[in-house]
C-alpha cells in the first residue's frame, strides 16, 4: 500500500498500512526504464520490447490507459499514482501474459460494472502486488488465469474489490474493505468484497476482508476446487464467506465475525453459507456472532457445468460457533423435498457451540429446533453446547 495517510486510519488498520508501506520498492530495479510524471505510459510501452520493466517515479500520472506487452513490469516508487480523474476506463488492460503491477496507487478510474481498474480478463500469469487501489467506479481488479493478487489494499471501490473468472488464481494477504460503500450496486446481484465466477483451483487465503456492503468472500456459479483458508472476515453486510451454486470447496481456519446483518432473514446472512453447492468441507473456523452461524440452503437453482446444484456431501466439523446474539446454524430448503436432510449425506460433527443461554439455535427438517433435537437428528452427537 502506498500513498495513504496512515494516521487517519483506525489503529488496527494502521498496522496493516505500515506493513504495506514497507513492502513498496524503495529504489529503481536494475535494468529498468525510468518514467516520470507527465510521460505517456502507452507510448513508452510501444517503444520498448516485451519484457521491459518500467519504474514509475513518485507523482501523479493522469488518465493513463495502458495495454502492456508480454512480460512487462510496472513498479512504482512510493507515491507513484495512476489517477483516472473519473474520465478514464482502465488503468491496465489487454491480452498480454506475465505482466507485473507493483507498488502503485490506482484511483478514480471508471470501468463498467463487473470490470476492474486493472482488467486482466482473458489474460494469463499477471501478478498484482503491494498496490493501493481505491475510489474506482466499480471493481479494483478483474482477474485472469494463473493470476496472483498479493498484499494489496483494495478499498472504497464503487462495486467490489475483486471480480472475475480464471483458473489457478491465488488471492493472498490483501486487505479488502469498504467496497460498495455508497450502495450504488445491489449486493444480491453483485457487490461487496469479492465475487469469483467459474474458477478452478482458486485459493483465497490470509486476507482481511471487512466492512464491505455485500458479501465478504463470494464464489458464485460453477467454481470448482475452491480453498478459503486463514482469512479474517468481519462486519460485511451480507454473508462472510458465501459458496453459491458451485462445487467442491474447502473452507478452513478462517475467523468470521459480525457479518450478515443486512440480510438476516431465513438462513441468509450467515458467517459461512453454502447454497446449492456439492462436496463442501467446512472445518477449523471460528464463527462469532454473525446474523446466522454456519448454514446451507437448498433451492431450485438448476443445473451447472458439473450437474445439479445441490447441497450434498456437506461436512461441517471441528468449528467454534458463537450465537449469543441470536441466529441459527443448520440447513433449510424450499423445494418441497427433504432429501437434503435425509439422504444427501449432509452432516455436522465435533463442533463447539456457545449459545448464550438459548439453545434454540439450530435449523433442520424444516423447523427451528434446540440442541437436543439437533442431536436426535444425528448432528453433533460428539459436539459441545454451552
Amino acid at each position: 500500500m502506498t500513498g495513504l495517510s496512515v494516521k487517519l486510519l483506525p489503529v488496527a488498520i494502521q498496522v496493516l498500512a505500515l506493513l504495506f508501506l514497507e513492502c513498496s520498492p524503495a529504489s529503481e530495479p536494475t535494468g529498468s526504464v525510468s518514467v516520470t510524471p507527465g510521460t505517456d505510459l502507452q507510448a513508452m510501452v510501444d517503444s520498448h520490447d516485451s519484457g521491459t520493466t518500467f519504474y514509475l517515479e513518485a507523482g501523479v500520472y493522469a488518465r493513463q490507459n495502458v495495454m502492456p506487452k508480454n512480460g512487462n513490469s510496472f513498479i512504482g516508487a512510493p507515491g507513484a499514482t495512476l489517477d483516472g480523474e473519473h474520465a478514464t476506463t482502465y488503468a491496465f488492460r489487454g491480452g498480454a501474459s506475465d505482466v507485473t503491477i507493483q507498488g502503485l496507487i490506482i484511483q478514480n478510474y471508471t470501468p463498467p460494472a463487473q470490470m476492474g481498474a486493472i482488467n486482466a480478463d482473458g489474460t494469463t500469469g499477471w501478478t498484482v502486488t503491494d498496490n493501493e487501489i481505491r475510489y474506482n467506479a466499480t471493481a479494483a481488479i478483474r482477474i485472469g488465469t494463473r493470476m496472483r493478487v498479493l498484499r494489496n489494499n483494495l478499498h472504497h471501490n464503487g462495486q467490489e474489490g475483486i471480480i472475475g473468472t480464471g483458473d489457478d488464481v491465488v488471492v493472498d494477504s490483501n486487505e479488502i474493505a469498504f467496497n460498495n460503500h455508497e450502495d450504488k450496486f445491489n449486493p444480491r446481484w453483485e457487490a461487496g468484497g469479492t465475487k469469483f465466477i467459474r474458477t478452478n483451483n482458486l485459493v483465497v487465503r490470509n486476507n482481511y476482508v471487512h466492512d464491505n456492503h455485500g458479501p465478504g468472500l463470494w464464489t458464485d456459479i460453477d467454481n470448482y476446487n475452491t480453498l478459503y483458508e486463514g482469512n479474517r472476515v468481519e462486519n460485511n453486510t451480507q454473508m462472510g464467506i458465501f459458496h453459491e451454486i458451485s462445487w467442491k470447496a474447502t473452507i478452513r481456519n478462517n475467523t468470521v465475525s459480525g457479518n450478515g446483518f443486512g440480510m438476516s432473514n431465513w438462513l441468509w446472512g450467515a458467517g459461512i453459507l453454502v447454497a446449492g453447492s456439492k462436496d463442501v468441507e467446512i472445518h477449523g473456523n471460528t464463527v462469532t456472532n454473525n446474523a446466522n452461524g454456519i448454514t446451507a440452503i437448498q433451492q431450485d437453482r438448476g443445473t451447472g457445468t458439473y450437474g445439479l446444484h445441490v447441497v450434498q456431501n456437506l461436512n461441517v466439523h471441528d468449528n467454534t460457533v458463537t450465537m449469543t446474539n441470536g441466529g441459527r446454524t443448520g440447513v433449510a430448503q424450499d423445494i418441497g423435498d427433504n432429501a437434503v436432510f435425509t439422504s444427501w449425506n449432509n452432516r455436522f460433527s465435533r463442533n463447539r457451540y456457545f449459545l448464550g443461554g438459548d439453545d434454540n439455535r439450530f435449523a433442520w427438517m424444516n423447523a427451528n429446533i434446540g440442541a437436543a433435537a439437533w442431536r436426535d437428528y444425528g448432528q453433533d452427537r460428539d459436539g459441545t453446547f454451552q
